[in-house]
C-alpha cells in the first residue's frame, strides 16, 4: 500500500510486530457512521489458514506498514442464509464477501480519545476496558458487528469493542478420526474444532495488542450469544483447569453453554465425514486418500454438499485432544493450546467473574424447526429436572403454558 495515500475523515492505531526486529506498523481506520465519536477499524487480520482442516496460525505482523481497515474483511464461507427478522431485527446482513482462508479478521470499535476527555474532565490518556464478542449461529454460519460503543458513551462506561471472525460450518467444525490421524505427532496444536482454536488465537492477538488501541489487556471480558456462549463456556473451562494465566478476567453468556446445542463423539463425526465421502465419490479410497480429495474440492461445491445433506447446525466434537471427557461423572476438560504467548503462572486472584443470562427469543427458530408440541416440549423438559415440582416451578415462572406455546410456535 501507498504510504503516501491521504486518508480522509481516518484515525490511526499502532501495532508492534511479533517480529524480531520489533517493528511498528500503522493501521488507519475510520470515523463511524453511528458518531464521529466512535471510531472503527475493520478487517484487521489476526491469523492465517494454511489449508482446509488445519489449525489456523497468529500472524506476526500485519500484510502492509500502513495497513487499510476502513471496510470489513472477509466472513467465512456458509450456506445461502437470508436476513432473519427474529434474530437481527431490522437490520440487514452485511456484504462482506467469502474467503476460506482470509476470513479470520476482526472488528475494533473504540470512543475517540477527545469524547473520553470530555466525559472524564481531562485530557489525560486512559485505558479502556475491553469487550470481546463471540458471534453465534449454530457454529454454521455468522459473522461480527456492533453498535456498543456508541451506547457504552452514552451511559459513560466506555469502552474498547472487538468481535471477531472465526471459521464455521463444514471448515471450522468438519471432523473425522482421519482429520486428527493426519496430524503430525509433534504439532503444537492437535484436535478438530478448529473454530474454536481460531477463536483462542483471537483472544491471544487481542491481549497482546488491544494496547494499541487505547485498551486495557488487563480488563479483558468475553461475551457471546447462542453458539458464541458455548464458545465462551469452553474458554472458561480451559481457563479454570489451566496454570497460565486466563486472557480475559470477566465473561458473560447469553443463552448458551457446553451441551446447550448437540455434542458429537469422534465416532458420529465420522458417520458424517462417511456421508460427504460417498457425496464425492470417494468412499473406496484410502482413509487418507479421501482426506486429500476432499481438501480439493471447490468451497461452494462443499457447501453445496452440505445443504444437500440438510446440515443445518455443526457441533462440537470431543475429539480426545482438544475437548476431553473423563472420569465416572463425565468431565469435560478443554486444551486448544498455544500456550505459550502466556508464560506467568496462574496466580491465586486469577478467578474469572462469569455472567450467565438469557435472550427472549433463543429457541423460537429450533422450536419452529423442530415443529414441536406443547406435549413435545414437555416430554424433553421435565426430565431435565429432579421433580415434577421443580420443573413445573420453572415453566411457570417464564410463563410457559399450553396457550404461550402455541402462539410462539
Amino acid at each position: 500500500m501507498d504510504s503516501t495515500r491521504q486518508w480522509d475523515n481516518s484515525v490511526s492505531a499502532q501495532f508492534q510486530t511479533v517480529t524480531n526486529p520489533i517493528r511498528t506498523q500503522t493501521i488507519i481506520g475510520k470515523r463511524s457512521a453511528l458518531s464521529q465519536d466512535v471510531e472503527e477499524f475493520r478487517g484487521i487480520p489476526y491469523g492465517y489458514v494454511p489449508g482446509r482442516w488445519e489449525h489456523s496460525r497468529l500472524r506476526e505482523q500485519l500484510p502492509d506498514d500502513v495497513f487499510d481497515a476502513t471496510k470489513n474483511g472477509p466472513k467465512c464461507p456458509a450456506p445461502n442464509v437470508s436476513d432473519s427478522r427474529s434474530f437481527q431485527s431490522y437490520l440487514p446482513f452485511p456484504d462482506d464477501g467469502e474467503d476460506e482462508f482470509g476470513c479470520l479478521n476482526l472488528l475494533v470499535v473504540r470512543p475517540r480519545q477527545e469524547a473520553v476527555a470530555k466525559l472524564y474532565g481531562h485530557s489525560e490518556p486512559v485505558k479502556l476496558p475491553v469487550m470481546v464478542w463471540i458471534h453465534g449461529g449454530g457454529f454454521a454460519d455468522g459473522s461480527y458487528h456492533s453498535r456498543l460503543v456508541l451506547r457504552s458513551l452514552m451511559k459513560g462506561t466506555p469502552f474498547v469493542a472487538v468481535a471477531m471472525n472465526y471459521r464455521v460450518n463444514i471448515f471450522g467444525f468438519g471432523a473425522s478420526s482421519t482429520v486428527l490421524a493426519s496430524q503430525n505427532s509433534d504439532a503444537p496444536v492437535k484436535g478438530v474444532n478448529f473454530g474454536l482454536h481460531d477463536q483462542k488465537l483471537a483472544l491471544i492477538w487481542i491481549k497482546h495488542h488491544i494496547g494499541g488501541f487505547g485498551g486495557d489487556p488487563t480488563r479483558l471480558t468475553i461475551m457471546g450469544q447462542s453458539a458464541g456462549a458455548t464458545s465462551c463456556h469452553l474458554h472458561l473451562l480451559e481457563a479454570e483447569s489451566g496454570t497460565k494465566r486466563p486472557l480475559f478476567r470477566k465473561a458473560a453468556l447469553m443463552s448458551g453453554a457446553f451441551g446447550g446445542l448437540d455434542v458429537s463423539t469422534i465416532d458420529r463425526a465420522d458417520e458424517r465425514w462417511e456421508k460427504l465421502c460417498w457425496r464425492f465419490s470417494v468412499h473406496e479410497l484410502s482413509p487418507m486418500d479421501c482426506l486429500e480429495s476432499l481438501k480439493t474440492v471447490a468451497t461452494d461445491e462443499l457447501l453445496r454438499a452440505v445443504t444437500e445433506l440438510c446440515w443445518r447446525f455443526f457441533t462440537l466434537v470431543i475429539d480426545g485432544s482438544s475437548i476431553r471427557q473423563s472420569g465416572p461423572d463425565n468431565n469435560i476438560s478443554v486444551h486448544l493450546g498455544h500456550d505459550n504467548w502466556e508464560t506467568r503462572p496462574k496466580q491465586i486472584d486469577d478467578d474469572v467473574e462469569v455472567l450467565l443470562g438469557a435472550t427472549s427469543h433463543e429457541f423460537y427458530g429450533f422450536a419452529r424447526m423442530a415443529n414441536w408440541t406443547f406435549e413435545g416440549f414437555n416430554t424433553i423438559f421435565r426430565p431435565c429436572f429432579p421433580s415434577e415440582e421443580v420443573a413445573e416451578s420453572i415453566l411457570q415462572a417464564y410463563g410457559i403454558v399450553r396457550t404461550a406455546f402455541d402462539e410462539v410456535v
